[in-house]
């Protein structure tokens, strides 16, 4: 019996170093958050930051592109969103935002453009009760450009008749992001107005 306890506390003593030879070494390695210091300097903190908000100085032009201005109720019409030139910079990314009146439109499907050879869809969000839609899509991994101009094809449905033209706007979060800039570059385009027939 006393031996068997003399083997227990000798389990628990070299548990006991074996814990404290590594807390050492732990505390011993330094941190992303040390300072290192040369010859007794301490280097100054080096703040990076980058400006990735739009800015609205820059923008680049869009337009709808449909084959009628005059819609009829309870039919579906398409609406290419294109650039109005070729963009510069091309861009690897687009956001494109769609608002209009949910009484008397409403978005059935927004698909990809042909703005590359492949092309991922990050995000498709079309609320038709507040009457906005939200489209992203980038460039595909090792997919190149194509040097066409559409972003996004637009399927409404006319759900009621309006006596007055309807406008379907480019909203505020829209933007293209390029490889080589650091910010976020507006798209600016005249709203799609269409005249709704009984």
């Amino acid at each position: 019996m006393h031996s068997k306890n003399k083997i227990i506390l000798l389990i628990v003593f070299f548990g006991f170093i074996t814990a404290s030879l590594f807390l050492l070494k732990v505390k011993s390695k330094p941190t992303v958050n040390d300072e290192i210091t040369q010859e007794g300097v301490s280097p100054e903190k080096e703040e990076i930051s980058r400006d990735i908000s739009p800015r609205s100085e820059e923008t680049l032009s869009v337009s709808f592109k449909t084959e009628s201005l005059t819609w009829e109720k309870e039919k579906t019409y398409e609406a290419e969103v294109s650039f109005d030139g070729n963009p510069d910079p091309y861009p690897t990314a687009v956001s494109v935002q769609l608002i209009y009146d949910p009484k008397v439109i409403k978005i059935e499907k927004i698909d990809k453009g042909d703005l590359w050879t492949g092309t991922n869809v990050l995000q498709t969000k079309i609320d038709n009760q507040k009457g906005e839609a939200l489209f992203a899509a980038g460039q595909g991994f090792g997919e190149t450009t194509t040097q066409n101009r559409v972003l996004a094809k637009v399927s409404f449905s006319i759900i009621s008749f309006s006596e007055k033209d309807i406008a379907i706007e480019i909203g505020p979060e829209s933007y293209t992001a390029s490889v080589g800039v650091d910010h976020l570059i507006n798209l600016k385009g005249s709203p799609l107005s269409v005249k709704i027939l009984k």
